[in-house]
């Protein structure tokens, strides 16, 4: 069992963004899931549920799953975190100014995970 990366662009932009990445994970036998969300033309808020729902969706039978976004990308990953934890994420990379705020909602959410 393969395990899968999910790209998340970031605003204004598509998934031509992280093709490069896409390419080099792929050829390094990682299953590659480069979602697509429509940035500009719905909030925060339409887009995290179905974004990231459709890539987790795609790596069913993964024996793991990465994310790695860049700057709104990120913003959907915590949103949707915030709502439906994701126990199983196996890593997390993000580019962007919202690093430091990634960081601290993973630890908020481990925490909040281990005390119910």
């Amino acid at each position: 069992m393969k395990e899968a990366v999910v790209l998340l662009h970031g605003l204004a932009r598509t998934p031509a963004a992280f093709n490069l990445l896409a390419r080099f994970l792929e050829e390094a036998g990682y299953q590659v899931v480069n979602q697509g969300y429509p940035s500009t033309s719905e909030p925060v808020e339409a887009l995290a549920e179905p974004a990231i729902s459709t890539a987790l969706e795609a790596c069913k039978g993964a024996s793991r799953v990465h994310f790695v976004t860049h700057s709104m990308g990120g913003i959907l990953l915590r949103y949707f975190c915030v709502s439906k934890p994701l126990p199983d994420l196996a890593g997390w990379s993000c580019s962007g100014r919202q690093t430091v705020a990634v960081k601290w909602l993973i630890s908020w959410a481990g925490y909040r995970r281990s005390v119910g």
